[in-house]
């Protein structure tokens, strides 16, 4: 069981923590809890995020006729930009699109709504929401 809890909030989140560790040991007697918390500023993107957006791009890219790693840089060139820059001497110009693996997870739960509004607004395709995926991966958990 996991709960996100906003950093201005800590009443609510010593509140929830009680209710998570006493609803534990109801349903486990003699188990033992781990509690890890975990600062979204320092966690990159998580698993489920990560599979949520395979899966959309592995839809996206067969509805517009792309592989599913095509469609992925082409999602992030548009959501995310590039890095460019020119080398020392001045003679090489050098532009990367810029990745997703290094996204905190709030800032992967901003790039999935946009891939989502972009695909139905601009595309119109509706990707589908597996409830567990979708909702974990914009930091709605149980």
């Amino acid at each position: 069981m996991k709960i996100i809890v906003d950093r201005d909030t800590p009443m609510k989140a010593n509140e929830m923590a009680a209710n998570m560790i006493v609803s534990h040991f109801a349903k486990n007697p003699g188990q033992k809890a781990l509690i890890e918390i975990t600062d979204e500023r320092n966690q990159t993107r998580s698993q489920m995020q990560n599979r949520l957006y395979w899966s959309w791009v592995s839809l996206l890219g067969d509805y517009i006729g792309y592989s599913k790693d095509q469609c992925a840089l082409l999602l992030q060139d548009r959501f995310l930009g590039r890095d460019e820059f020119t080398n020392q001497a001045g003679t090489v110009e050098v532009s990367q699109i810029k990745g997703t693996s290094k996204l905190s997870v709030g800032d992967f739960a901003a790039f999935l709504e946009s891939v989502e509004i972009f695909s139905s607004t601009e595309l119109d395709y509706v990707l589908p929401r597996p409830d567990d995926l979708y909702w974990q991966s914009i930091g709605v958990t149980d």
